[in-house]
C-alpha cells in the first residue's frame, strides 16, 4: 500500500529545497514582503532583526504543519485572480511584469536593492499600472475577528494587520497606484462560546444592526491603501467607507531599511520592533515571546550583552535549520 503521507512530506521537502535555492539567489537584497516603518523612533511592521537575517540568507525551516498553512496562504491569490481576470477589461500583470525595485543608498558603499513581487497588478490596455492587489488568506480565529466585517474584537471596527498595510503601501509607493488588501475567508468559523476566557460570547458578538452572530461564513474583506502627496498612508474600509489615518509614511518605510543596513555596517542588531496595531495601540502579546519566536532566548542574550552579533547570527542559523512551528 502506498504510504501517501510520507510521500506528501517528501514532496514538501523537495519544494522547500527548490525554494531555498531561489532564496539563496536573493541573499544581499531586501524584500518588499519584509516591510516595516519607523515612527517617533519606534520600529513597527516586520521584525527588523528577522529582515536582517533574511538579508544574510538565514531563513527559518518550518515543520510540515506550518508548511501546510503557507500552502493554503498561497491559495488566496489563486482564488482572487480568476474573478479579476473575468471582470477587468485591461491587462493584468504577473509578479515578474510588476516587480518593483529601488536602491537603498549607503554612504561610501554600494547601494542595496529592495525588491518586491506584488500579487496582482491591474493595468490599462497599454500596460500602465492602475491598481494593485495584495491577497491574504485568513487562517486563524483571531485574524478573522480582527479584519472581518464585525472585526477588531467585536467592536465593529475591523483593521488590517499593520505589516500587511506597510507591505501594500510599499508597493503602492513604488507603482504609484492605489492598493487593495483582499482578505479571503474560506471556512465557517464557529463563534466561541461564552465562558471561554478571552473569547467572544454569543451575546457579545453581534452585527452592526444588533443581531447575534453564531457562525461566521466565508467572506471577502477589502481595505484600500492610498498615499497622499506628503507620503502619508491611509486605509479605507471599502465596506463602510471608514477612513483610518496611520503613522505609516514613505519616509518611514525608507528609514526602516536604513536602520537595518546601518546596524549591519556596525555589526549590530537593529532595535526590536514595537508591537502596536494599526491605530497605534500597544498589543498585549510580543513577537519575541518564546511561544512565537524560536530565537527568543538569543534576543534576550544579545540585548543583555551576553552574545555578540556574529554569535547571534550563527546560533540563529543553527536554530533555524531545525524545523519549527513558530517564527518571526
Amino acid at each position: 500500500m502506498l504510504d501517501l503521507l510520507t510521500g506528501l512530506k517528501e514532496g514538501q521537502e523537495i519544494i522547500n529545497q527548490r525554494r531555498a535555492a531561489q532564496e539563496a539567489e536573493k541573499v544581499g537584497q531586501f524584500r518588499g514582503g519584509n516591510s516595516g516603518f519607523v515612527v517617533n523612533g519606534e520600529i513597527r511592521g516586520k521584525c527588523p532583526r528577522a529582515t536582517l537575517l533574511r538579508f544574510l540568507g538565514v531563513n527559518e525551516q518550518h515543520n510540515f504543519s506550518k508548511q501546510l498553512m503557507f500552502r493554503a496562504g498561497e491559495l488566496a491569490e489563486q482564488i482572487t485572480l480568476p474573478m479579476v481576470q473575468a471582470s477587468w477589461s485591461g491587462k493584468i500583470l504577473t509578479q515578474q511584469e510588476a516587480a518593483t525595485k529601488w536602491i537603498l543608498e549607503r554612504q561610501g558603499k554600494d547601494g542595496i536593492a529592495v525588491t518586491g513581487s506584488p500579487d496582482i497588478v491591474l493595468a490599462d490596455e497599454t500596460g500602465k499600472p492602475e491598481y494593485g492587489i495584495e491577497c491574504k488568506n485568513i487562517m486563524s480565529y483571531w485574524t478573522m475577528d480582527s479584519v472581518g466585517p464585525w472585526g477588531k474584537f467585536k467592536q465593529g471596527k475591523p483593521e488590517p494587520k499593520p505589516d500587511h498595510v506597510v507591505q501594500a503601501a510599499h508597493y503602492a509607493w513604488q507603482l504609484n497606484v492605489p492598493y487593495f488588501i483582499v482578505y479571503t475567508n474560506t471556512v465557517n468559523w464557529q463563534v466561541m462560546t461564552k465562558g471561554m476566557t478571552g473569547l467572544a460570547g454569543y451575546d457579545e458578538y453581534v452585527t452592526r444592526n444588533g443581531s447575534r452572530v453564531y457562525r461566521v461564513e466565508p467572506f471577502v474583506m477589502i481595505f484600500a491603501v492610498t498615499i497622499n502627496d506628503k507620503g502619508q498612508v491611509r486605509v479605507t474600509n471599502t465596506l463602510t467607507g471608514q477612513v483610518m489615518s496611520t503613522d505609516i509614511t514613505v519616509q518611514g518605510i525608507k528609514d526602516y531599511y536604513k536602520i537595518i543596513i546601518d546596524s549591519l555596517d556596525r555589526e549590530e542588531l537593529p532595535p526590536r520592533m514595537v508591537n502596536r496595531d494599526l491605530s497605534g495601540t500597544m498589543l498585549e502579546w510580543s513577537m519575541y515571546d518564546p511561544k512565537y519566536n524560536p530565537l527568543s532566548e538569543l534576543h534576550d542574550m544579545y540585548d543583555a550583552q551576553r552574545l555578540s552579533f556574529h554569535d547571534f547570527v550563527e546560533q540563529a542559523r543553527i536554530i533555524y535549520s531545525q524545523p519549527t512551528s513558530t517564527g518571526e
